[in-house]
């Protein structure tokens, strides 16, 4: 063999001297791009918690909203029962006026709600 021939290596010898003489390189590379993937997923992770509280307090206030929404719904239609027993009263009281006067339509509106009652 002559000495002026190089020595010729597999891929895999190649490699591993290529590692040997670029280590501290190769390392510095890993580390950096390891510390980048890193830190990036922190600040998405960070974003999307983020993201999820302000989504969670969007859905707090419309629950908060849909609440009292329905408290002004319950409570309007509780002064419209209270209303319709005062209309109610007023109505019977005038019908069972009338019918001391003599007014049949009177007693054609007792005997209407004596029926409504029985019915309900």
């Amino acid at each position: 063999m002559k000495e002026s021939e190089p020595k010729s290596y597999s891929l895999r010898n190649k490699i591993k001297l290529f590692y040997i003489k670029n280590q501290l390189l190769i390392d510095a590379v890993t580390l950096t791009t390891l510390s980048s993937i890193i830190v990036y997923t922190s600040i998405k992770c960070n974003d999307y918690s983020s993201e999820n509280s302000q989504l969670k307090n969007e859905l707090e206030l419309e629950k908060v909203t849909h609440n009292l929404d329905v408290l002004e719904r319950d409570n309007q239609i509780s002064e419209l029962v209270e209303l319709c027993s005062l209309k109610d009263e007023a109505h019977l009281a005038l019908a069972a006026d009338a019918l001391r006067c003599g007014s049949s339509l009177g007693g054609s509106e007792l005997n209407g709600y004596k029926n409504f009652t029985k019915n309900r």
